[in-house]
C-alpha cells in the first residue's frame, strides 16, 4: 500500500495532471505525469466501469498497479505527480503483464519529471 504522501486523492490534483497533453502508454494502459513542488512523488489510478463492470476486477487491477508502483517508488525522482489510466482490455491481462507495463511506464516518466 502506498503511503498517504504518495497518493493523489483530490479531484483538483487529478485534473491538473490530466490536463497535460503528453502521455505514455499502450492500448490498454497509459500514464500522464507532471512535475510538482513537493518532496514526494504522488500517484493516482483511474479505472472506470467501462473497463470492467465488476468492482472486484477493478480493485484487482488497482492492487496490481499499486503494488508495482510501490516497488519502484524508491527509484523514482521526487516531485512528480502521475496518473495511470486503464482502458478496456486491461482486465484480460494477467498480473505479470500489467506489472511489466507499469514498470515500463514509470521508466518513461523519468524523462518528464
Amino acid at each position: 500500500m502506498l503511503a498517504a504522501e504518495n497518493r493523489l486523492s483530490k479531484k483538483n490534483d487529478f485534473d491538473a495532471v490530466m490536463q497535460r497533453k503528453q502521455r505514455f502508454g499502450t492500448k490498454v494502459l497509459y500514464m500522464k505525469a507532471r512535475p510538482n513542488k513537493r518532496d514526494a512523488s504522488r500517484m493516482g489510478i483511474m479505472i472506470s466501469k467501462k473497463v470492467a463492470k465488476s468492482a472486484v476486477t477493478r480493485n484487482r487491477m488497482r492492487r496490481v498497479i499499486r503494488e508495482e508502483i510501490g516497488e519502484h517508488l524508491k527509484d523514482m525522482r521526487r516531485g512528480c505527480d502521475m496518473v495511470f489510466v486503464a482502458l478496456p482490455g486491461l482486465e484480460k491481462l494477467s498480473a505479470p503483464e500489467i506489472r511489466e507495463m507499469v514498470a515500463k511506464l514509470i521508466k518513461e516518466a523519468r524523462t518528464l519529471c
